[in-house]
């Protein structure tokens, strides 16, 4: 938040193919979702063989704010939609994307200062929800850097909508080319033994109740059934510490965390003075993913990195090849 707000993080232009962008999302929201028994449903509105030019980790971002936020104040038996929508026009093209549910809703109080940093609605039925209040802070920065808009409507009781449209880039090329394209990632997980990891003590650290939950989901499809669960970079290092030498075959570090961030911990873990200290492999999962924060990882001692959202079937991959 501070890089956007002094005006030190740039956009990229990064080639975006659609549905397989969307789809990553998707199925993380379907499976954060079906946790908390709420009916989700994505309706995905893209042209066949249309590519965009955009940001591609700040438009995962904003999606996964706003869908993850409408989970989080809906309660179990609740509905959230998600209706996407491509508008191609070349360099006039947007994008616009419609966020709904039928939660609690925001009080009009609320809602003149929702964006602020740290803003959070005090009322009983938030007492059981987690999170710094940056969120919607980042939304709306993010949205504004983009010379996009958010509209907001919402009723206490009854739920919210947000609908923001940003404008992208796109270009036409061939549509079998592209479905081919998108179904490749999907491939390559479909690949791999759904039994790889099982028996295989995995330390999964990520300071997110929700994000630890559907990690731990998507591990389990591919035979996990030893996760060892750490809050942040401290305990990560604590665990490891107090566990047996070679005990744990693969960690799973999410970077920025409170008490001990995870190039930190990354660090400490190589440090230590045991055999297995330098070698154990260590896979960096976050939000943080330009070239800077992959450097920073691979510096710190990680084999490799994966972004927020997290896609399973490239999270295998890079879990096969250290395995």
């Amino acid at each position: 938040l501070s890089k956007l707000s002094s005006g030190k993080m740039e956009l990229r232009e990064d080639r975006i193919v659609p549905h397989e962008l969307f789809n990553i999302i998707k199925d993380a929201i379907t499976m954060n979702a079906n946790t908390h028994h709420i009916d989700f449903k994505a309706d995905i509105h893209v042209d066949d063989g249309v590519i965009v030019y955009s940001d591609r980790l700040r438009l995962q971002q904003l999606a996964m704010n706003l869908l993850s936020n409408a989970v989080k104040y809906t309660p179990a038996g609740g509905h959230v939609v998600w209706d996407v929508h491509v508008k191609a026009e070349g360099d006039k093209s947007s994008l616009v994307e419609i966020v709904q549910d039928d939660g609690i809703g925001m009080s009009e109080e609320f809602q003149q200062h929702m964006f602020d940093v740290f803003s959070q609605e005090n009322r009983a039925e938030t007492v059981n929800t987690r999170g710094t209040g940056l969120g919607l802070a980042l939304v709306h920065k993010f949205i504004t850097m983009m010379g996009g808009t958010i509209e907001v409507e919402s009723k206490l009781g009854e739920g919210t909508t947000f609908i923001f449209t940003v404008p992208i880039k796109t270009v036409k090329e061939d549509a079998k080319a592209v479905a081919a394209e998108g179904q490749s990632a999907a491939n390559v997980g479909e690949a791999i033994s759904k039994e790889i990891l099982r028996d295989v003590p995995i330390l999964l650290v990520e300071d997110n109740e929700i994000n630890a939950e559907l990690a731990q989901l998507m591990l389990a499809d591919y035979g996990a059934n030893i996760i060892d669960w750490a809050h942040n970079g401290q305990e990560a290092v604590d665990i490891y510490s107090a566990s047996e030498p070679s005990h744990y075959k693969l960690i799973l570090m999410d970077l920025r965390m409170p008490v001990m961030d995870g190039l930190t911990a990354t660090r400490k873990i190589r440090l230590l003075h045991r055999p297995d200290a330098g070698i154990v492999p260590i896979i960096a999962m976050s939000a943080d993913a330009y070239e800077e924060d992959i450097r920073n990882c691979k510096a710190a001692g990680m084999q490799s990195h994966i972004s927020k959202p997290v896609d399973i079937n490239r999270l295998m991959e890079a879990i096969v090849d250290v395995l």
